[in-house]
């Protein structure tokens, strides 16, 4: 019995995120270089604990370096929302957003508007304020994670 030879075949497949799936972001701490931004009403609490300084400038995997920040929400609303920070200390560590500036009023965040959030340490005997400005990761592609 002779059997006959089928061509191999692969097929690739895209996955595309339409807008209400995903978005990528920066979020670097702009707390030493834009003192402008600081305003101690715009975070539920102060800043506690021993060693709660902040970068001036770039530093890489701390609260400055806006790929070691995530905002993580399920819910599509932001105040309360899971921030994690990859800390050269510490590792992943967590906090969450406390308010941001909603410019156009439209209670969405959106890229340009200063968010306000904390993080806090692996212990919890620390507690970070953090603010910066939303930037969008690639401006070519919007919608994709």
């Amino acid at each position: 019995m002779k059997r006959k030879y089928e061509r191999p075949i692969a097929y690739e497949e895209a996955f595309i995120a339409d807008q209400y799936v995903a978005a990528c972001y920066y979020l670097a701490c702009e707390r030493e270089t834009r003192r402008d931004l600081v305003i101690p009403s715009k975070w539920e609490r102060p800043q506690y604990g021993p060693d709660t300084s902040h970068a001036n400038g770039y530093k890489k995997n701390s609260c400055t370096d806006p790929s070691a920040n995530r905002v993580v929400s399920d819910s599509g609303f932001l105040h309360g929302s899971e921030v994690g920070e990859y800390n050269w200390k510490q590792g992943w560590i967590t906090g969450g957003i406390d308010s941001w500036t909603d410019t156009n009023g439209n209670n969405k965040l959106d890229v340009g508007e200063v968010i306000y959030w904390h993080t806090l340490s692996n212990d919890g005997k620390r507690r970070w304020n953090h603010c910066g400005t939303l930037q969008q990761a690639d401006p070519d592609r919007p919608n994709h994670s």
